[in-house]
């Protein structure tokens, strides 16, 4: 058992099993990080969300989740184009840029980069204090919100 059950209420939702379940469920990771992610957005600041384990510890479920149990991305980006399309103030304008990066055993892989055979790797360099890539990493401009499937 993975300390998680059907919520009664939300078919296909999951929730932990009990007050001393060691299972976090994606609402509970969207209140205590994608909220907070969001809000910082909205006040102009670039955010990034690093997800960090060992394989198999739920990075990926956590990030991108899977439907109905949507992940920290699928929810900040849903919410903060609620924001976008809800705004009716000709004086304020958003401007929305998404880059995603995987880090495995020492490589940088471009996650929004069309797959192919074989993975481009990003070269990491740092030149004087300053990092940088020797490959583009993609930012991708948002103009409207993704449906989920």
């Amino acid at each position: 058992c993975d300390g998680s059950m059907e919520d009664p209420e939300r078919p296909g939702f999951r929730i932990p099993d009990g007050p001393n379940s060691k299972y976090v469920d994606q609402d509970m990771v969207w209140q205590d990080v994608g909220g907070i992610v969001m809000k910082n957005a909205l006040k102009g600041y670039n955010c990034t969300v690093f997800a960090y384990g060992q394989s198999g510890c739920g990075k990926s479920y956590s990030v991108v989740g899977d439907s109905p149990n949507l992940g920290i991305i699928p929810r900040t980006v849903k919410a903060l184009f609620d924001v976008v399309d809800g705004n009716t103030d000709p004086d304020v304008r958003y401007h929305v840029e998404i880059a995603m990066v995987e880090v495995y055993m020492d490589e940088v892989y471009d996650l929004l980069e069309p797959r192919k055979k074989e993975r481009q790797k990003l070269n990491v360099f740092n030149n004087k204090g300053e990092a940088g890539m020797s490959r583009s990493l993609r930012e991708w401009v948002c103009r409207r919100c993704f449906e989920d499937e």
